[in-house]
């Protein structure tokens, strides 16, 4: 139908850093199922929304899109649709410093993770959980064991199912960095072949410099990489 290809070129937009088009295309994408009364649909677009405007840092919008997925959803007692709802509500929470918020958010999309017993569906929010977990406290005893919990799925499983594998990848070795633990510069370089290895993927070159450079996740990344190489470059030539 035509909203479900609205509803992919907006995911597909997204993906791509260009967020000015994903918008415009999950708009309309919305407005035709709510024509068509379409509420199981309705809180899928509902949730891309809310990432969208998260990437482009309108925060009250992405809240309000999370918000309204999560109640859309909850209608119809879609734990599937919910459990994506609290992770694009926890983000937003967690980018407006309201911590303990974002935690409750991310702990139960957690719990509707493991009554659905789906396990590449834990990943994200064990990872937002580590994330706000160690801005309240970065000595918590459980932040290393949720860590070594995803790099263990990573490992077996890859990043495939995940919907935004590399804000998963950074936000682990950001905590492994900040830990000084010798497990971060190797995840580090994993993300960055990685991130290259999509990159190398996208035959447009305007679509591909908007991969890398638009998304936040991708910048950070590429950041992380050129300060790594930059020290380990000073070191070789002291």
């Amino acid at each position: 139908s035509q909203a479900r290809i609205l509803g992919n070129l907006g995911i597909s937009c997204d993906f791509l850093g260009d967020y000015a088009s994903a918008i415009t295309y999950s708009r309309q994408c919305l407005q035709l199922w709510r024509d068509l009364n379409g509420s199981g649909e309705l809180s899928v677009v509902l949730v891309n929304l809310s990432i969208h405007h998260f990437h482009t840092a309108e925060y009250v919008i992405a809240e309000q899109y999370a918000r309204e997925a999560l109640v859309v959803s909850s209608t119809i007692d879609d734990r599937y649709m919910q459990r994506y709802a609290w992770v694009a509500l926890g983000h937003v929470l967690d980018a407006v410093h309201c911590c303990n918020e974002a935690l409750a958010a991310f702990q139960r999309a957690l719990e509707l993770s493991h009554e659905l017993n789906v396990p590449f569906m834990k990943i994200e929010p064990l990872a937002g959980i580590v994330k706000v977990t160690t801005q309240i406290n970065r000595s918590d005893q459980n932040i290393l064991p949720h860590v070594t919990t995803i790099l263990s799925y990573l490992t077996e499983k890859g990043l495939e199912s995940l919907e935004d594998p590399f804000q998963v990848l950074l936000i682990c070795y950001q905590y492994l960095k900040l830990t000084q633990n010798p497990l971060a510069i190797p995840l580090l370089e994993k993300a960055y072949t990685e991130l290259m290895s999509r990159a190398a993927n996208i035959s447009d070159v305007s679509q591909r410099a908007s991969f890398l450079n638009n998304v936040t996740t991708h910048q950070q990344i590429l950041s992380e990489w050129k300060e790594f190489f930059a020290h380990r470059t000073a070191l070789l030539h002291r």
